[in-house]
């Protein structure tokens, strides 16, 4: 098989005689880019500097329906931007019990080309 791109969490891949992990279909592969994009913060990424997103600054503004609406809006613009056969289906937020404010996000979405298409969720958790 042939490996596509890093799996996440990062774990050495010795077995294999590989550095790291790495993922072998297409739909962990872009699953893989989704948690990359929603993670990384704009301008930390050298040689692309307004790549990734400010996810993580809208999560510390209040718990109320604006700051989902702009979660939303966020989403939906960089995925759109940097991976434009994805398309969010839905969004929801949910509290982790047993935490100081963890916050789960569930992205639903669909991934289609020419050829292939799959939906499929992700999750984040803050």
């Amino acid at each position: 098989m042939a490996n596509i791109n890093i799996k996440f969490p990062l774990s050495d891949d010795s077995s294999n005689n590989n550095y790291l992990k790495a993922n072998t279909n297409t739909n962990d592969a872009i699953k893989t880019n989704l948690y990359l994009l929603f993670t990384t913060d704009i301008n930390t990424r050298f040689y692309k500097r307004g790549y990734g997103s400010n996810l993580r600054k809208l999560i510390f503004e209040p718990n109320d329906q604006i700051t989902d609406l702009d979660i939303e809006t966020e989403i939906k613009k960089i995925v759109s931007k940097y991976l434009p056969k994805i398309t969010v289906d839905n969004i929801t937020f949910e509290d982790i019990p047993d935490t100081n404010n963890g916050l789960l996000l569930a992205i639903y979405f669909t991934y289609s080309d020419a050829s292939y298409s799959f939906s499929d969720v992700i999750g984040i958790t803050f």
